[in-house]
């Protein structure tokens, strides 16, 4: 028996609330005792192809969420597609910023400007890296990184206040 698939609804994207993640925010299932990507096998299941039938093929978020499994975001493309689709969004860190692309235009950053405002605020109040880093659901070395200005040195609180 498969688990039950489980989403809140949150801006039209259908957040799934009943399986893993991996490292980049796409939720896991198995089928055939092997794991595969949620979003591909709601997208099999909704365009009634075999997942067999899409190898070599990528399921793409036009919602640019990859926790988001609403069929209605997703459609079948290929590996050129998909880079064409993040290019044209902004989302590559070789777009207009010579390899650099900071804060939540970052298509891999899990944090936004507002959440390393409140960060760099709470610790100038006295909270812990690792009180923010379980807060925040990141790594303690994200935290640190914020901290010490090696990552998101572009977002200041309160004028040009560094922490």
């Amino acid at each position: 028996m498969k688990k039950e698939i489980k989403y809140q609804e949150v801006n039209g994207c259908h957040i799934c609330t009943s399986h893993c993640k991996d490292k980049d925010g796409y939720c896991q299932i198995r089928i055939s005792n092997r794991q595969q990507k949620l979003h591909r096998y709601i997208y099999s299941i909704n365009n009634n192809i075999s997942l067999e039938d899409m190898k070599g093929k990528v399921v793409m978020h036009s919602c640019d969420n990859p926790s988001c499994i609403n069929p209605d975001h997703l459609s079948l493309g290929t590996i050129a597609d998909n880079n064409h689709d993040r290019d044209s969004k902004g989302r590559t860190s070789t777009v207009g910023n010579k390899g650099n692309v900071k804060g939540e235009i970052n298509g891999r950053s899990k944090l936004t400007t507002i959440d390393v405002k409140a960060i760099k605020t709470w610790l100038l109040l006295g909270y812990t890296v690792k009180e923010l880093a379980t807060l925040f659901e990141v790594h303690f070395s994200t935290i640190n990184n914020i901290r010490s200005g090696f990552r998101w040195s572009h977002v200041t609180i309160g004028g040009d206040v560094h922490v």
